[in-house]
């Protein structure tokens, strides 16, 4: 019998299974779970989707920089706090100033756009190896649509440098405590300039 436990997600509500023992499944779930036809089985967005020949974008989870409909979202929300009283009696206010929002009064095409574009250049810092504060610096400096530029490139490996550099000089002797890593990569953020608003770009 399948035992509860924690399987894949981190689910506590997939059964965790003991599998084949001398030959015999352990339950008939794991047994149709092994079967070629449930294997081959494609999910909803395969199947509905895909097979139709649409093209889809699978984005990593937690990535909200490689989704422009988030920098949308965040406009319109933005909008309608910026727009409403915020009382309890203003919900139907706030109703008529998301409808408002949802329209090109908050976020106009060209500015989606704009946020598009940025989303592609974050997705080709990633594709360069750039990760966390030198991606973010990268995509603001970058003037192209699209991708990230050659020149902030090599600047980038500049910085990389000029940091393993500092990092070596700077060794924390024995006994004295680092600080946290969180202040580390603010302090970064604040040296190459990645803290602020990008929706200038």
């Amino acid at each position: 019998m399948a035992a509860t436990g924690v399987g894949k997600g981190d689910s506590v509500d997939v059964p965790v299974h003991a599998g084949w023992d001398k030959g015999q499944a352990c339950c008939l779930t794991f047994l149709l779970s092994e079967q070629p036809d449930f294997k081959a089985q494609q999910n909803a967005i395969q199947e509905l989707i895909i097979s139709r020949g649409h093209h889809c974008i699978f984005l990593p989870k937690f990535h909200p920089e490689l989704n422009f409909i988030e920098r949308y979202w965040s406009r319109v929300k933005w909008y309608a706090r910026q727009h409403s009283d915020g009382t309890v009696s203003g919900k139907k206010g706030l109703k008529a100033t998301a409808d408002v929002a949802l329209g090109e009064e908050a976020c106009d095409l060209a500015l989606i756009r704009r946020y598009a574009r940025t989303s592609w250049r974050w997705v080709d810092a990633y594709r360069r190896g750039l990760d966390g504060v030198l991606a973010m610096w990268a995509v603001r400096k970058s003037n192209a649509h699209r991708c990230v530029t050659d020149a902030v490139d090599r600047e980038v490996n500049k910085l990389v440098v000029e940091k393993q550099v500092i990092a070596s000089a700077r060794a924390v002797p024995v006994g004295v405590e680092a600080p946290p890593v969180v202040l580390a990569g603010v302090a970064d953020m604040v040296a190459v300039g990645a803290l602020g608003d990008d929706d200038d770009d």
